[in-house]
């Protein structure tokens, strides 16, 4: 549901979104959330942390023949803790960053006549 949640918002502000291989290497986006469970037995505390990376394929200026893949635009939020009963502050956060990276790539991608 996060991957649906993720390309809706992508979609929504025109951004390609792939459903099906190409045969040439295309720019993918990277979301990773990592979760840590805590507490005690009466509360479930959580420690989240989310990243978003962009990864597209590059070549070397001294050998074009050679291609490989880069991180071209990151973002990540701190460490947040919260409840387990909370979780849905994680997909709130997590549209945030996405909102990050839309702002970033109609900045990158808008003509600049």
């Amino acid at each position: 549901s996060i991957r649906n949640d993720v390309e809706q918002q992508l979609k929504a502000a025109d951004i390609p979104v792939l459903t099906s291989d190409t045969g040439r290497p295309q720019p993918w986006l990277y979301v990773n959330i990592q979760m840590r469970a805590g507490g005690d037995r009466r509360k479930s505390i959580l420690a989240v942390s989310m990243s978003l990376q962009l990864k597209q394929a590059v070549t070397l200026a001294r050998n074009p023949n050679l291609l490989g893949l880069a991180t071209t635009w990151a973002t990540s939020d701190g460490v947040t803790i919260l409840q387990e009963e909370n979780l849905e502050h994680v997909r709130n956060r997590l549209q945030q960053l996405v909102d990050r990276f839309v702002d970033a790539y109609i900045t990158a991608n808008t003509p600049s006549w």
